[in-house]
């Protein structure tokens, strides 16, 4: 059981020094979990179930673009709203990202307002569905 009950989000980005910034930014309105790379973002989802995961799509090892496969097709994950950050124009990745069922995408330099926004707005977008299959909620 969580002691925090803001929703959990899990930030995942292999830059230490952004991913501070992002953490920083976005706790006071959630409880904030990082992993500085897919592999170990990927296991924290699974142990922590996050309420949304913020996610860099370019990383070594395994990119975000793996972690999403891995989420969509995990039953205990695969309404986790997701927001993608990369560095390639947004526009590039809006089928890929559409077919991933991407919460919202985020063009990199942004902000941590930016993704506090793009979170709130996801979980937003996703309590009503979460209502209807999800009977704890």
């Amino acid at each position: 059981m969580r002691k925090d009950s803001r929703p959990l989000v899990l930030l995942v980005d292999d830059h230490a020094d952004y991913l501070e910034v992002l953490e920083i930014g976005l706790r006071a309105e959630y409880s904030v979990i990082v992993a500085q790379n897919g592999l170990d973002g990927y296991a924290l989802a699974c142990r922590e179930r996050p309420d949304a995961i913020v996610i860099d799509l370019m990383m070594p090892t395994i990119d975000g673009w793996t972690v999403l496969r891995k989420l969509r097709v995990n039953p205990e994950l695969t309404d986790t709203p997701v927001i993608v950050i990369t560095a390639v124009d947004r526009n590039t990745i809006k089928r890929t990202a559409a077919h991933f069922q991407v919460a919202g995408i985020l063009q990199k330099p942004c902000t941590a307002d930016d993704v506090a926004a793009a979170v709130r707005a996801a979980l937003e977008a996703a309590r009503p569905r979460a209502a209807k299959t999800d009977p704890r909620r």
